[in-house]
């Protein structure tokens, strides 16, 4: 079966990586032998040096000395002889994926402060977070229209300062952090828990959405290798390092039970900011939110509530007033977050119905209105 690839054209390697490559591939070996924690592999590592060829190539003395179970040697003894590191270098190269070891100056600063920080990363696309303030957008995927809205606000305002998405490209309110990044042509990452060939992604509904992250300068990340599959136990273990790569997070919506407060809470172990975004009371999707904001997080309105949070610098983007006419101006005044349809417009503007159409149409052309369809409408941004 032919395998998809999102970028078939041009490798997505650079000559520092190709040379880099190599080493890190005995760490890969490790990780693939399916044997050892993130714990027993940094004491492999430590006891050898950091010398990864010695560590992956260890005998059964050495590794005694680790104090790993003697069932555990065996086992990986006879996995290791099962390992091809030159089948294994041509499989991430075919599938345009990088590696990088907490051993490299390269490997994301961020995640290295974190005690439970993976020792392998995977990656597609560009991973360069040197420099790049990183915020994390997380919530339901049972997003609502008014959590559509708050997304879009708060992601408007951070791409706008050149802040680095992260989020997990699930359904609802991460996908829709991704996209208005991807929509600006700025680099957002995507933390996924699984391999990161295109039919290892979860969901594969938005391999499209994947492969435009990279196109836009952006990263799919992930600690495990090809071929592992979304799961359920490693989307919390993901969900560390969403919170891991960023300064903070915010979250839009979540249910009290969700993985979106999972990511708040290690935002909160791993000493950063936690946001949340007030919701209605009678939303059960605003539970979660709301319930972090009595326990201390900080309550945002906007992606510069967060930047002023962090004291980075930041400028509100003002769209121009002549860009809007006085109909438009009408319209937007009578909308909010919450739908409402063209005939509750057309009674309240006084706008005949052709008139109202056209405001509408030129409103969402510039990303001001969304069309929900039923003859409904929302404001994704107001004007000024």
């Amino acid at each position: 079966m032919a395998l998809l690839s999102i970028v078939a054209k041009k490798p997505l390697f650079t000559k520092k990586i190709m040379t880099n490559l190599f080493p890190n591939l005995y760490l890969h070996g490790l990780k693939i032998t399916d044997c050892f924690s993130i714990s027993q592999i940094k004491a492999l590592c430590d006891y050898f040096d950091n010398d990864l060829e010695k560590a992956f190539l260890a005998k059964r003395r050495d590794l005694e000395k680790c104090e790993i179970k003697t069932e555990t040697i065996t086992k990986f003894l006879k996995n290791r002889d099962a390992i091809n590191l030159k089948f294994e270098k041509a499989q991430l190269a075919q599938h345009n994926i990088g590696i990088i070891s907490y051993l490299d100056d390269d490997y994301p600063e961020l995640l290295r402060e974190i005690s439970s920080r993976p020792p392998l990363l995977y990656y597609r696309g560009v991973l360069s977070t040197k420099d790049q303030l990183c915020v994390s957008v997380v919530g339901t995927r049972k997003m609502s229209s008014y959590g559509r809205s708050a997304t879009h606000t708060i992601c408007d305002d951070l791409v706008a300062n050149n802040v680095t998405i992260v989020s997990g490209l699930a359904y609802g309110i991460d996908s829709t952090a991704h996209k208005v990044a991807v929509h600006h042509k700025k680099p957002t990452i995507a933390v996924v828990a699984s391999g990161l060939r295109d039919e290892d992604l979860y969901p594969q509904a938005h391999l499209q959405l994947a492969r435009s992250i990279i196109d836009t300068g952006g990263a799919l990340v992930s600690e495990y290798p090809i071929d592992t599959p979304a799961l359920k136990q490693y989307f919390v273990a993901r969900n560390r390092l969403i919170a891991g790569l960023s300064m903070g997070t915010v979250v839009v919506e979540s249910s009290l039970k969700s993985g979106a407060l999972i990511t708040a809470r290690y935002a909160l172990e791993q000493n950063r900011g936690v946001y949340a975004v007030p919701g209605s009371i009678f939303n059960p999707e605003s539970a979660g939110p709301n319930n972090l904001l009595k326990l201390g997080a900080k309550a945002v309105t906007s992606g510069l509530d967060i930047l002023e949070d962090l004291n980075v610098a930041y400028s509100a983007i003002i769209p121009e007033p002549a860009l809007y006419t006085p109909k438009e101006r009408l319209v937007v005044q009578c909308l909010s977050a919450e739908p409402r349809t063209t005939s509750e417009l057309i009674k309240d503007t006084n706008l005949t119905t052709a008139e109202l159409v056209a405001t509408l149409t030129f409103l969402e052309m510039k990303g001001i209105v969304k069309n929900l369809g039923a003859q409904q409408y929302m404001l994704l941004k107001t004007i000024v």
